[in-house]
């Protein structure tokens, strides 16, 4: 069996993105994607945000998202202490994250892409080619990887030698029904720069914060705990690697959104690939606003005040 052209590593939303439009535009292209997780863990891993996204973002993905979409969002309401509420008026969706990524993973394998399911556990990427090791028994090179293997990323371990700080958040799902087209934000000093956040799933809720800044709320009936990674790492390029999604930190700090980031990013590595480019991606990416480093700094003043 030929080597593949590009291994991506991780099938969430940059992951997937990289993964799908790189069989779209390079058939003669042999694209692996490695998932650690297995059918059963993939949707409760995927259920653990707040599958929040604006439809500028779904757009990007090109398919028929209607069938994922839980509720339609108008408003975004800001609650700051002494009694400020701030609305705004948006264009988005609640979605079903785990079932969109398989529809766009059943494109990729129709299009000729392939699955390997196991866990990245060595990767050496000082030679020509990039040599990876996957759960115990499989062994691959490629030209090329992509790694969107999440906040706590292997890959920028051990290629780019780079940490991230993480804000470790819980989210717990209550089986009652809040307003269908309305997401809120709680701000607060006792976040740490961060927010508690309300948002419509189907017929129920879902509230989050920073771990530990507040007690469980009564009645869940899930809980979900997950790491976002706050400020992005200073090199996604080298070494014919490249980082999207969490794995490089393309969260934005003030919204702690990342679904359409990560979305943008892996589009934007499979096209700098695509067209035998690969460092194109880093010099695109950093001239994108998403790459703004206000976010961060006004992340950082958040995270100052009282009050």
């Amino acid at each position: 069996m030929p080597r593949p052209e590009v291994v991506v590593i991780g099938g969430g939303p940059g992951g997937m993105m990289a993964a799908l439009t790189l069989r779209r535009e390079r058939r003669d292209m042999r694209v692996v994607l490695v998932e650690r997780l297995d059918d059963d863990k993939f949707p409760r891993y995927h259920r653990m945000c707040g599958e929040g996204i604006s439809r500028a973002g779904l757009d990007l993905i090109d398919i028929d998202y209607e069938p994922f979409i839980m509720n339609t969002i108008t408003k975004a309401v800001e609650h700051w202490p002494e009694g400020i509420d701030i609305e705004t008026a948006i264009d988005g969706f609640i979605i079903d994250r785990p079932k969109l990524l398989m529809s766009m993973r059943k494109e990729f394998l129709d299009l000729g892409g392939e699955v390997v399911h196991g866990a990245l556990e060595e990767i050496d990427a000082t030679g020509p080619k990039v040599r990876m090791r996957v759960s115990d028994h499989t062994f691959m090179t490629s030209d090329h990887v992509i790694a969107a293997d999440g906040a706590r990323s292997i890959v920028r371990e051990k290629v780019f030698g780079q940490g991230i700080d993480l804000i470790w958040t819980e989210q717990y799902v209550l089986d009652q029904r809040t307003e269908d087209d309305k997401i809120e934000f709680f701000y607060d000093a006792k976040y740490g720069g961060g927010y508690r956040w309300s948002f419509p799933n189907g017929d129920r809720t879902r509230i989050g914060f920073p771990k530990g800044t507040e007690p469980a709320p009564d009645g869940h009936v899930e809980v979900h705990r997950r790491a976002i990674p706050v400020g992005q790492v200073r090199t996604i390029v080298g070494n014919n690697v490249c980082l999207v999604g969490d794995a490089a930190g393309q969260v934005n700090p003030i919204t702690f959104g990342g679904v359409r980031m990560a979305l943008t990013a892996g589009w934007m590595a499979a096209e700098a690939i695509a067209n035998d480019d690969i460092m194109s991606y880093h010099s695109r990416w950093c001239s994108s606003p998403y790459a703004d480093p206000v976010f961060k700094k006004g992340y950082d003043l958040i995270c100052k005040m009282d009050n």
